[in-house]
């Protein structure tokens, strides 16, 4: 009787230290609930068609993949631009803790345009591990010196899913 009630503690305390270790975690599906630029307070995240994001371990390092819901299926390594143009990694930086991504990528111009974007997205999983935040800043780059055209911050916040 001893035993049991003991093995039974041990299983539940089992769970708690898992619950409480996955709590931190960036590992896991988010789903983006909210968007504004810059201060703005309007909520420009797409609640019938929401981004995705995913960070997993593949062969023991942090992966992450992310789609936009309806949009054909397509699921890309994250950092991507899902429905836009095709990137160039310039940094990754998924190792840094447990709780933190950062990257840095420029897209392609586009065929009779002059210049391309520079976009660094960084986000943070919170205390709890329930919600995902942090920005990403956009730049116009154009011209040889590749001199900044204008640029914008996009504040986002994520949601874990089950």
């Amino acid at each position: 009787m001893v035993a049991r009630r003991f093995s039974g503690f041990l299983a539940l305390a089992a769970l708690v230290v898992a619950a409480a270790s996955a709590g931190g975690t960036i590992e896991g599906r988010w789903r983006l609930v909210e968007q504004s630029y810059g201060a703005g307070r309007a909520n420009l995240a797409d609640r019938d068609t929401p981004l995705r994001i995913e960070f997993r371990r593949e062969g023991g390092r942090l992966v992450g993949r992310t789609w936009i819901d309806g949009a054909n299926g397509a699921v890309l390594r994250w950092p991507a631009l899902p429905g836009g143009p095709t990137v160039e990694v310039l940094e990754i930086d998924l190792a840094r803790d447990e709780g933190q991504v950062r990257a840095r990528y420029r897209t392609e111009s586009a065929p009779g345009e002059e210049g391309s974007l520079e976009i660094v997205e960084s986000y943070r999983v919170s205390e709890d591990g329930g919600t995902l935040s942090g920005s990403v800043s956009v730049t116009l780059l154009r011209g040889d010196g590749w001199e900044s055209g204008g640029s914008y911050t996009l504040h986002r916040r994520f949601v874990r899913e089950p």
